[in-house]
């Protein structure tokens, strides 16, 4: 346990990473911009891949990765949903006023993917909005 004066190696305020660190944090946020693939699963695969390859080097690059993967596995699952919901009210004729919700889906998990990158290269976590912890 640190002292009053300390600054501890996880105190997010006191401590910036190296740019190395940051660099490989980031990658593993902006990782999930593979949803603009057609590649299944690639926004999950990618910062998955990351996570597992640079965790032992710095914890941050360990919790940037953790939250990349859970936010990535969550909005895969929104989008998932969202696509069989179209499907369920086609039967209903209204799915048709559904069709832009995927592609909203997909430019928030942009969105916040590149927000994220942006604040790891900074040297600061990001917590994302609606993320499940499915990796903890």
């Amino acid at each position: 346990m640190s002292g009053a004066g300390e600054a501890s190696m996880y105190d997010e305020d006191l401590y910036i990473p190296d740019r190395k660190t940051r660099q490989w944090a980031m990658f593993c946020h902006l990782g999930g911009l593979a949803c603009f693939t057609w590649i299944p699963g690639a926004a999950i695969f990618l910062p998955l891949i990351l996570w597992l390859s640079k965790r032992e080097d710095h914890p941050f690059i360990d919790r940037a990765g953790r939250d990349a993967v859970n936010f990535q596995i969550t909005a895969s699952i929104i989008y998932f949903i969202t696509w069989m919901t179209i499907v369920v009210l086609k039967w209903l004729v209204i799915g048709w006023l559904f069709f832009w919700a995927p592609g909203l889906v997909l430019l928030i998990q942009a969105a916040l993917a590149i927000m994220a990158g942006v604040r790891a290269s900074e040297g600061r976590s990001y917590d994302y909005p609606f993320s499940i912890r499915f990796i903890s």
